[in-house]
């Protein structure tokens, strides 16, 4: 049985097409067990990570995957929507908050 990393990020690929993103989280996370990770599977991992809601892992994998290959772009986007989504998600639950009449701040604190 061929369980060199090439082949386990191949299936992993698989996993990832078939939106199985758990299953190529595990096969990922066993290649970079074996030390012989490259740039393409911890940017899959990011990637995998990030569409199970796990954005502070994908973060780590894809800030790796640019440690080992500085040219890899989708990497730089993921990171970009991660810093754009970590900026804009406190604003929009506000508004949210404030459409839906929901009580915000601190209600320990004296009011004026």
């Amino acid at each position: 049985m061929d369980v060199s990393p090439e082949h386990l990020v191949e299936q992993a690929n698989e996993r990832f097409q078939l939106q199985d993103y758990y299953g190529a989280i595990h096969l990922l996370e066993e290649v970079i067990a074996t030390g012989r990770a490259f740039a393409d599977a911890h940017h899959r991992l990011g990637l995998s990570y990030s569409l199970v809601g796990q954005p502070d892992k994908a973060l780590e994998q894809l800030e790796r995957a640019l440690t080992l290959d500085p040219s890899l772009q989708d990497a730089y986007f993921g990171i970009g929507l991660y810093h754009y989504y970590a900026a804009v998600a406190p604003t929009a639950a506000r508004v949210l908050r404030w459409l839906l009449l929901l009580p915000g701040g601190d209600r320990h604190s004296e009011q004026p």
